[in-house]
């Protein structure tokens, strides 16, 4: 547990949640959604590749691999990046061979890996034990290990079960949504929507957190506050609290709220910009760090920056993940007014900044007309 103040209101995150393990049907559900980018050398190392693509295909993911790209009408190196940045996982594989030089001095293996750091899709590199390594592949696994954990293998087969059981790791912490009611942030264990109602089942393990939570049960209905899950953010007031006390300190708690549409601000254009032309500039402002353009009028741009709360609170890189984007997809809905995320990706600490892509549906002008194309940003936030 933590309290941080963060721009708009304090904190308490329940840092001892634990992903759920989800079932068969719930990890392939997740896996068909996954395009999983395989990168080695290649010459020789074809069985460790294919127990690689046997595990990601286990699950039902789809592999992306040289052997399956296909007659190409382009530079060969720019397919293969091509083919990281319509993936959402990249997969590492680190042997005892660098590769070929290419023109710019990296292997292909090291141009993917830093393509995906650079789109800030999520990584997970394996490196070979018990080889003797050349001196440059040596050096890209010191790099890789500088900013994060790579897993180990000394067969194919051992490389297969380590990459299924990562997979079945990220489609956990997926699959365990994290929900923000008011200052309190949690896992739920599920979450129910039904007409006027949200009710939401959660085993919390803070007991700071679990302190706060049922505080909630304390004069209910009575204080609005904002409820946030993945790409929803509503106005909710608690009517009714349950909580049972499990093994380990743990306690289950049932909660059902009374919910309606979110308070939405006022849109105005200002100096021939639109409000949804100022929103973008609101974004690259207070999260890309971009020079304000409006002078006196700085404050129409500016939007609360989660990503500094959340450094200060020293969750997991596994889960700072979704937790900023719970938040940011609260911030845009309640302070600029959008309908949705359509996507958002953030990459890990590199050099204290991270890489950060994100679309968001803006509401239509009027019901009779279709809604716009959605906003598209990439750029990078102070981490």
């Amino acid at each position: 547990m933590l309290w941080v103040r963060g721009s708009t209101e304090q904190l308490l995150i329940d840092r001892a949640a634990a992903a759920a393990r989800p079932d068969e049907q719930a990890v392939r559900d997740w896996a068909s959604e996954q395009r999983v980018f395989v990168s080695s050398v290649i010459d020789g190392y074809e069985q460790y590749r294919r127990a690689t693509v046997a595990a990601i295909e286990a699950l039902g993911a789809e592999a992306v691999w040289f052997e399956r790209f296909g007659g190409r009408d382009c530079d060969p190196g720019e397919a293969y990046l091509s083919e990281v940045r319509s993936s959402t996982i990249y997969l590492g594989l680190l042997g005892a061979r660098y590769g070929r030089p290419l023109a710019d001095r990296y292997s292909a293996t090291h141009q993917e890996f830093l393509e995906a750091e650079r789109r800030g899709l999520r990584t997970s590199v394996w490196a070979q034990e018990e080889v003797e390594r050349e001196g440059p592949q040596q050096s890209f696994l010191e790099e890789v290990r500088a900013f994060g954990v790579t897993g180990a293998y000394r067969s194919p087969e051992e490389l297969r079960q380590g990459v299924e059981e990562r997979l079945r790791g990220l489609a956990a912490e997926d699959l365990s949504p994290w929900v923000k009611l008011g200052g309190l942030v949690f896992r739920a264990r599920e979450i129910r929507e039904r007409s006027g109602t949200v009710a939401i089942g959660a085993v919390v393990r803070d007991q700071d957190v679990i302190a706060a939570m049922r505080g909630l049960g304390q004069g209910h209905g009575r204080r609005t506050t904002l409820l946030s899950f993945p790409d929803r953010t509503v106005a909710a007031e608690v009517h009714a609290l349950a909580t049972t006390t499990r093994a380990a300190r743990a306690v289950e708690f049932e909660l059902e709220l009374k919910v309606r549409e979110p308070p939405q601000p006022t849109r105005i254009a200002f100096n021939g910009a639109s409000w949804d032309e100022l929103t973008k500039v609101a974004i690259e402002v207070s999260l890309f760090g971009t020079p304000n353009p409006l002078g006196s009028m700085a404050h129409m741009v500016q939007i609360a920056n989660p990503f500094p709360v959340l450094e200060q609170a020293g969750v997991s890189e596994e889960s700072l993940r979704p937790i900023a984007r719970l938040m940011l997809s609260e911030i845009l809905t309640v302070e600029r007014g959008i309908e949705r995320l359509v996507h958002f990706r953030l990459g890990r600490s590199i050099r204290g900044r991270r890489a950060l892509a994100i679309g968001y549906q803006v509401p239509a002008a009027y019901s009779n007309q279709p809604s716009p194309a959605p906003f598209e940003l990439e750029g990078e936030v102070q981490a």
